[in-house]
């Protein structure tokens, strides 16, 4: 952290890789998860489309974006999504990096934009990780893992339970964090308000029901880290109707929620040209950050957490919930993790459900194999599925991990299996 307060964000090498090589870029994602913040800190000018002057002068001149001291940011670009053509004609007749950073969510429906193929390179941001967090010393990174080859020194992680939970309902979005706690839960409120009620519209979508809408938002949070089908999702979302939205509509709901990068699904690991039998094929549900999910389920810390500061003993449905927020928290940190390596984060799950793996991350001929436990031990039971991997795939290399929530990052002499604890594994 700097003098003024601000995280280091993990996507800043490959930022600052792109503007010594590329001459535009795109900061793309979910409204709130640092992009300007970011893009700010190497900017020369910045242009904020979302101002109408400013936005009628460069849609009137935009010359004036050619004649700017370089970089220049062009901010909630979206808003003028002429923009984006232009920054690619001017790319084509200038191809010296460094021009151009383009900053934005999702882009209107009726917009008619060229790809930007081969000009314009786009860069995903999420909400912060763990690791940028700084919750702990990052002890293990993800490339070290993907290297297939580790050295693990046993060392002790000064993180509780209590903590994890926390950072779970505090969020990974940088501008809710520093929030009173007695606030951040209407500021995390008044983000789902404007995704249902300003967002869809301001894509040029109409929402008739927006109490289905945000109901189906609901169900989906609900079904965080499963892969459950998204008729049942509709069911639990309207309960007893019996005129429930066509598939039609709540396909728009999906996809236009995951343009606005609200959700943020894991997709099967080998779904296309599956290379081994009965593996399933549907995603693993989750939202963009686990704090935005406890919200729309109501979770607060009081729930989780006793006077004391301990966690509750929970029933089995409330310990499902804690498990599958961690899960999300994991899951989202994963992701940034792997967009560092060029790479993405997948899950398994066969056919049948009798074996399943959490997350895969795949790079090269090696396998990273992830399980995670919302618990401070872990047993034999715990690490059947990854030894199952293992033989699953004996062609390839295998890297057995369990991220959990104990205190000790150590290799398991029995099965070679890495216990990492969520907060001491970086990029």
């Amino acid at each position: 952290m700097d003098s003024v307060g601000y995280l280091k964000r993990i996507q800043e090498e490959k930022l600052e890789s792109f503007l010594k090589g590329l001459p535009a870029f795109s900061l793309e994602g979910a409204k709130g998860v640092g992009k300007t913040t970011l893009a700010k800190r190497y900017a020369q000018t910045v242009f904020r489309m979302d101002d109408e002057t400013t936005a009628s002068l460069i849609a009137g001149t935009p010359a004036i974006l050619q004649e700017a001291a370089k970089p220049v940011l062009i901010d909630e670009w979206q808003t003028v999504p002429s923009i984006w053509n232009t920054v690619r004609h001017f790319v084509d007749d200038d191809m010296s990096p460094g021009q151009f950073i383009l900053a934005g969510s999702a882009v209107p429906k009726k917009a008619k934009l060229h790809s930007g193929s081969g000009r314009i390179v786009r860069i995903r941001m999420r909400p912060l990780s763990l690791a940028e967090r700084q919750m702990s010393q990052p002890l293990v990174s993800l490339a070290e893992l993907l290297s297939g080859d580790i050295c693990v020194r046993p060392q002790t992680v000064e993180v509780s339970q209590q903590e994890y939970v926390r950072e779970i309902l505090k969020s990974g979005f940088p501008g809710v964090r520093g929030i009173p706690d007695a606030l951040r839960e209407e500021v995390l409120n008044g983000y789902i308000d404007n995704t249902v009620e300003r967002e869809f519209a301001e894509l040029g979508i109409e929402v008739r029901r927006p109490e289905t809408l945000r109901s189906w938002l609901k169900a989906y949070a609900a079904a965080e880290g499963s892969t459950t089908s998204y008729e049942s999702i509709l069911n639990a979302a309207t309960p007893g109707q019996d005129k429930k939205p066509s598939k039609v509509t709540t396909m728009v709901y999906r996809d236009t929620l995951a343009a606005l990068w609200i959700l943020d699904p894991v997709a099967p690991w080998l779904s296309e040209g599956n290379l081994y039998a009965n593996l399933g094929k549907s995603p693993k549900h989750y939202l963009v950050d686990p704090g935005l999910t406890a919200r729309l389920l109501d979770i607060t810390e009081q729930r989780l957490l006793d006077a004391r500061g301990n966690v509750h003993v929970l029933g089995n449905q409330a310990k499902t919930v804690l498990g599958r927020l961690f899960e999300g928290l994991v899951a989202q940190s994963l992701k940034v993790y792997a967009d560092a390596n060029s790479t993405e984060v997948r899950h398994l799950r066969t056919s049948r459900g009798d074996h399943e793996i959490d997350f895969i991350v795949e790079k090269g001929d090696t396998l990273v194999a992830i399980e995670v436990k919302f618990s401070p031990h872990v047993s034999n039971d715990d690490t059947k599925q990854l030894n199952w991997f293992e033989s699953f795939v004996p062609d390839r290399k295998v890297m057995k991990v369990v991220v959990y929530t104990g205190e000790y990052l150590v290799k398991r002499d029995s099965d070679d299996v890495v216990l990492i604890p969520a907060a001491c594994l970086g990029a």
